[in-house]
């Protein structure tokens, strides 16, 4: 194609140039390239006696075989191979993954522009103070989610969503709001600094139900919290800040917080009781 713009496009100067001007020049100005200038130079001193528009003519073929030259280049790269992204951000070369879990705590950080790549609001209940822009999930759990919900509706157990997905910079702002309110040694056993969430990732989600509404660990006295500490793995949850274990996940018990990891991986966890933690370095 672009030989062809080339080749028409000489056609026109040619005759532009014979029609209203005789001098070499004019062509120059028109293409504005140094080296069309050092061309014409050089014709002039080697061919003093060649006629002008000898002379433009043979300009315009250097600058047309000037141009194939580039598409032929051009096409040495091929027109439809995309550059690959040398910074995939959500690698699992670049973040740490067992069996495809992906782990996120203070040692496995996520960097600032990681986002899911398949964000969506899970069709549940959430709570009504729930901020909309939290209510998301990645596709794959926030189905499981769905899956989840209505069969603890099914038994009488109405559940509610609070906190899903939230960006590096919302996590930020939740994290230094506790700091001002709580003071860092209160807020790193809760709140997640940015970075360090799993929240971040998509496939978590706080949740509550009807009989109790606060994120706090009196939850677990709930009919909701039982029925979830009995049924949540056979849609691919745990608990992931369990009882007993806050040395190994870094953070205090939340009976709230469950993190989605797939059936297989969540029925193991729950069969030996153990955390995320502990299952991927097995």
């Amino acid at each position: 194609m672009k030989k062809y713009i080339a080749f028409i496009s000489a056609t026109i100067i040619v005759l532009g140039v014979m029609l209203y001007s005789t001098k070499n020049e004019y062509i120059f100005k028109i293409f504005g390239t140094s080296s069309v200038e050092e061309n014409s130079e050089k014709q002039e001193k080697d061919s003093k006696d060649s006629n002008k528009e000898g002379g433009v003519l043979k300009n315009i073929s250097g600058i047309f075989n000037k141009y194939v030259k580039d598409d032929s280049e051009d096409k040495g790269e091929s027109p439809s191979a995309e550059i690959e992204e040398e910074n995939d951000n959500n690698s699992e070369d670049k973040y740490k993954y067992s069996q495809g879990i992906l782990l996120v705590n203070r040692k496995n950080k996520l960097d600032k522009d990681f986002i899911p790549k398949e964000l969506v609001v899970p069709k549940v209940k959430f709570k009504s103070s729930a901020d909309p822009l939290v209510k998301k999930m990645e596709k794959e759990a926030a189905e499981a989610l769905e899956r989840m919900f209505n069969a603890a509706r099914e038994e009488g157990i109405t559940l509610l969503g609070v906190s899903g997905y939230r960006s590096y910079k919302i996590q930020e702002s939740v994290y230094n709001n506790k700091v001002k309110k709580s003071g860092k040694s209160y807020a790193d056993k809760y709140v997640a600094q940015p970075g360090t969430s799993e929240h971040q990732s998509g496939l978590s989600m706080d949740m509550v139900s009807t009989e109790h509404t606060a994120l706090d660990t009196a939850f677990e006295n709930t009919k909701a919290f039982k029925w979830l500490d009995a049924n949540a793995h056979k849609y691919g949850f745990i608990l992931r800040y369990p009882k007993g274990k806050e040395k190994v996940t870094g953070y205090n018990y939340e009976p709230w917080h469950y993190r989605y990891v797939g059936v297989n991986a969540s029925e193991e966890i729950k069969n030996y009781g153990i955390t995320l933690e502990e299952y991927m370095e097995n």
